[in-house]
């Protein structure tokens, strides 16, 4: 079964290796041809698979919601594709719990998150 007819969305079967790796490859008579795709024409197959699946996750079939995860904004999509809670929701939720394990692990998903960050490292005292 092609991943048109797995996921009944007819999309072309390329769609999603093409959006998650950014590389498309073309047969030319014996010949395998890599292109690598601009980040324009990424984003352009991401909101294509993304169009397909508007809607509420809970009328997806699991590969469905997988698939439109996988395409969704990272910073705004939830932690796991079965999941309702964000990643900013996740952070925070181990920032106010406070232990050690839960900021280390919020450093480590997002080292860009300042507020994590100085939780878990705050500045020494009489700075």
């Amino acid at each position: 079964m092609c991943l048109p007819e797995l996921f009944g969305t007819g999309l072309r079967g390329s769609a999603r290796s093409e959006a998650t790796g950014g590389i498309t490859i073309k047969t030319s008579e014996q010949m395998d041809i890599r292109k690598a795709l601009t980040p324009e024409e990424i984003r352009k197959v991401r909101k294509e698979i993304a169009a397909k699946f508007r809607g509420a996750s809970s009328e997806l079939s699991p590969l469905q919601r997988c698939m439109q995860w996988s395409v969704s904004e990272p910073r705004i999509r939830t932690i796991s594709p079965f999941s309702e809670i964000t990643l900013a929701e996740w952070e925070e939720n181990r920032i106010k719990a406070g232990t050690l394990d839960g900021l280390r692990a919020a450093v480590r998903v997002d080292p860009a998150n300042a507020r994590s960050s100085c939780t878990f490292c705050p500045a020494p005292s009489g700075i």
